[in-house]
């Protein structure tokens, strides 16, 4: 005994504290592996690309049926470009794309392309059955000859051979699925992995819309997702979406002043966001050496880091007089602009 206790308890608990401490470094280290692994996973590898400005085209024709007094019917074409990193290649396993009105939202008529399936089959498949059904029974005869009886056993069988002829329809592998959001304002695709088509490259959207007589311009939204799924360690699952939006501005054909604005949006927009990043840059090297740099973070009149994303993808009004006065004049400036440049397109989108 050691300690009041039996010397093989004692000795068991000793080896099973070895053991755990000669465990403990490679949990360590397959919790080191995973995080590498997240991190690595959390690189971009998916890069989207849309038109900094797309033109509207209207195409109007006689069997069009307008809801209201001089309605138009508008096509709009957006260009979409993916581009796949070596390594993200084979875990992409769908991107999805909506678009929708950012202000003044549309009727939407028609949107493709359309949900599409496939088969490596062409036509119907020739399916025939045989159904062969043997019966087998007994066999009793019995004769009677001059006082003499004899009885003969034996068995038979019948077979009985049935063919079925019919078609089948060839098993189909979902390629595009599409419908509508926003009650009907917007539509959404989601393009699917196939063996015969690629998912990265290009690919137009098209969508159709009601507008009014004096619609000439407008900001459609462009929302780009890419779904990937692949195996940590070659054990652990994981999924994870990449996603940008786009803000495209929208013009009517043959009109130079919309276009003019649309471009004037684009730029302020992209004006906008070199202000803000130059911005960052200096505020987070400000307040990395700054003690009461959490204070400051907490204030009322401090814009939050994305607020600039959010101000450029929603109806958000500027900041306040308070917080205009913490930022720099190239940044206030900016805002200003891109504030004007996206009333202007409002405007004309009624």
């Amino acid at each position: 005994r050691m300690n009041g206790l039996p010397r093989r308890t004692r000795l068991n608990g000793d080896h099973n504290v070895d053991k755990f401490r000669i465990q403990q470094p490679q949990l360590l280290l397959l919790f080191a592996l995973l995080m590498v692994a997240s991190i690595a996973g959390a690189q971009e590898r998916t890069q989207f690309d849309v038109p900094i400005i797309v033109e509207a085209c209207e195409v109007t024709d006689p069997f069009f049926v307008p809801m209201q007094s001089n309605e138009r019917l508008i096509e709009v074409v957006i260009p979409v470009s993916i581009w796949v990193s070596d390594r993200g290649r084979d875990e992409v396993q769908s991107f999805r794309f909506e678009i929708q009105w950012s202000q003044s939202p549309f009727p939407l008529v028609d949107y493709f392309p359309k949900t599409t399936m496939q088969s490596d089959v062409e036509g119907l498949i020739a399916i025939e059955k045989q159904t062969e059904t043997t019966l087998t029974g007994k066999v009793d005869a019995a004769a009677s000859i001059a006082s003499v009886t004899a009885s003969v056993l034996g068995q038979g069988s019948r077979r009985d051979l049935t063919k079925k002829n019919y078609s089948e329809v060839p098993r189909h592998e979902l390629l595009v699925a599409s419908g509508t959001v926003q009650r009907g304002t917007g539509a959404f695709y989601r393009f699917y992995d196939s063996r015969k088509f690629s998912l990265e490259g290009g690919r137009d959207l098209v969508v159709l819309y009601r507008v009014s007589p004096s619609w000439r311009g407008g900001v459609l939204r462009v929302v780009c997702e890419a779904e990937r799924s692949r195996k940590i360690l070659g054990t652990f699952d994981d999924s994870s979406v990449e996603s940008r939006a786009f803000m495209v501005p929208i013009y009517l054909q043959a009109d130079p002043a919309s276009r003019d604005m649309a471009i004037q949006y684009s730029q302020s927009e992209q004006q906008l966001r070199q202000a803000w990043d130059s911005f960052m840059k200096s505020r987070n090297q400000t307040t990395m050496f700054d003690p009461f740099h959490v204070a400051k973070r907490s204030s009322s009149n401090r814009l939050d880091d994305e607020w600039v994303h959010s101000f450029i993808q929603t109806s958000m009004q500027k900041p306040s007089s308070p917080q205009l006065s913490q930022l720099p004049a190239t940044l206030r400036e900016a805002i200003n602009e891109f504030e004007g440049s996206r009333s202007r397109m409002i405007a004309i989108s009624r």
